[in-house]
């Protein structure tokens, strides 16, 4: 393995791919995420738009910056600066999904941030705040795959895969699993 550990290298993939993700996932659906801002109302009705076009581009292009950085092929300044940016993206979805848990009150609101619409739950910011934080501590340490072998690579392209493809689905993954939901609840869950 390079100087890093699988975990330090996580630290700059999981966050950076995630994103990357997100926005490929917003990119390919932007009436969902345009009916998704709607309904979250918090965004006014001129904002949701310019939102909804702007925030692809910056999770993709945040994403790769940070996907680049790893693989080593940025000087160190620019892979700090590029793990800052998607710092400072799951800082401000950290702040904007606690306020917009806070506003749902007891009604289903979408959280945006996951492949089949789940609602927001207090899930939705811990994630983004994991995020923002491990995204801090590859902007700290810089991690980068070069030197790594072929071995090495494949293990932590992997891991990281395999935690995106977990934290991406978490929000809806736990909305089907409601062991304490009424008959009508579970039925709506199931046929969403």
């Amino acid at each position: 393995m390079p100087d890093q550990t699988l975990g330090q290298l996580l630290t700059g993939l999981v966050p950076g791919l995630l994103l990357l993700v997100a926005g490929v996932g917003h990119l390919a659906a932007p009436r969902v995420l345009i009916s998704d801002l709607r309904r979250q109302a918090l965004l006014g009705e001129t904002m949701v738009g310019p939102t909804a076009f702007a925030l692809p581009v910056a999770e993709m292009g945040a994403g790769v910056g940070a996907v680049i950085a790893v693989a080593g092929r940025l000087p160190t300044s620019a892979a700090t600066l590029a793990h800052l940016v998607v710092t400072v993206l799951y800082v401000a979805f950290t702040g904007y999904a606690i306020v917009l848990l806070r506003r749902a009150d007891d009604e289903r609101v979408p959280c945006g941030c996951s492949p089949t619409g789940a609602d927001v739950t207090g899930l939705v910011p811990l994630r983004a705040g994991v995020l923002a934080a491990l995204a801090l501590v590859a902007a700290t340490t810089a991690p980068s795959l070069t030197g790594a072998t072929g071995p090495e690579l494949t293990v932590t392209w992997l891991a990281a895969a395999t935690f995106v493809v977990l934290l991406w689905t978490a929000p809806s993954a736990l909305e089907t699993y409601r062991p304490y939901a009424t008959i009508e609840e579970g039925a709506h869950v199931v046929h969403r």
